[in-house]
């Protein structure tokens, strides 16, 4: 399943803001490149970052500003905000990303085995 685009479907600037509730903390948008980051008051933080024209997705999971966890995917097709949460569809429809701030911080990657 692609998009038929040579880049990923990214939501707006605006959409982003409301999600992050900041802007973003690195951006270079002439490159297709942004990178926002979330903490929650408990310390939990995510910091996301696209590369649309690369089609590449990463996700950084924090501790009081440790990081612990990162995660690099290529072939990101689409990314949106919905029901509260900023999900991501690879170029295969088993893979996916569901990232979530509120009611606490949760990162969630997947690819199911179809065979």
């Amino acid at each position: 399943m692609t998009n038929g685009h040579e880049y990923t479907e990214t939501p707006e600037d605006l959409e982003l803001l409301e999600f992050f509730e900041s802007e973003a903390i690195e951006e270079e948008r002439s490159n297709g490149y942004w990178c926002y980051e979330f903490t929650s008051e408990d310390g939990t933080g995510v910091r996301v970052s696209c590369n649309a024209l690369a089609k590449s997705v990463q996700t950084d999971v924090l501790f009081n500003g440790r990081q612990v966890s990162t995660v690099v995917h290529e072939g990101a097709e689409e990314m949106k905000i919905e029901n509260n949460a900023l999900c991501c569809s690879f170029g295969t429809p088993e893979t996916k990303l569901t990232v979530k701030t509120r009611p606490e911080v949760s990162v969630q990657w997947s690819t199911l085995r179809t065979e």
